[in-house]
């Protein structure tokens, strides 16, 4: 006898995977960077609270994202999900005090200190050393050092 095979509905597969809590729709499926994912059989993986988003909601126009109110990464429930720009998604995190800055010694890639530009800015406003002179003994370009005294970086300081 031939074996038959089933095709499952897409949104039954999605809603197996959602878990009820604190008024949210926990994905408890696959994840990537924190967000669920979804993958459907011969159409490729989404997003899940983009794929939740369309299925529940509507089609997501080209550009824009699909944000949470809620700021559960996991969170499916089409309620709790909006449509925005880039830049509303950057506001709406600085609104909601989740933007991380890191700046100055506390950047990865930072070769200075904040003692290290307290003495670059000393040797210029004193003319004790010249540009060129400071980016050599500190390891950087002239224009970091221009930068560093006009205070177009490390201006926190």
């Amino acid at each position: 006898m031939p074996r038959i095979y089933y095709r499952q509905n897409p949104k039954e597969n999605f809603v197996k995977k959602i878990q009820i809590a604190n008024g949210c729709w926990l994905w408890t499926g696959g994840q990537t960077k924190g967000y669920g994912r979804f993958s459907v059989r011969r159409m490729g993986s989404f997003p899940a609270h983009r794929f939740s988003y369309e299925m529940f909601i509507g089609q997501i126009p080209h550009g824009l994202y699909v944000l949470h109110k809620c700021d559960v990464m996991l969170c499916v429930k089409p309620s709790h999900l909006f449509l925005g720009t880039q830049r509303d998604n950057v506001h709406d995190c600085m609104r909601k005090g989740r933007a991380r800055y890191v700046r100055g010694e506390s950047h990865a890639n930072s070769k200075l200190t904040k003692e290290k530009i307290q003495q670059i800015r000393h040797f210029v406003h004193t003319k004790k050393k010249t540009f060129e002179e400071i980016a050599k003994e500190f390891g950087i370009c002239i224009a970091n050092v221009h930068k560093i005294v006009h205070r177009v970086t490390w201006r926190h300081l």
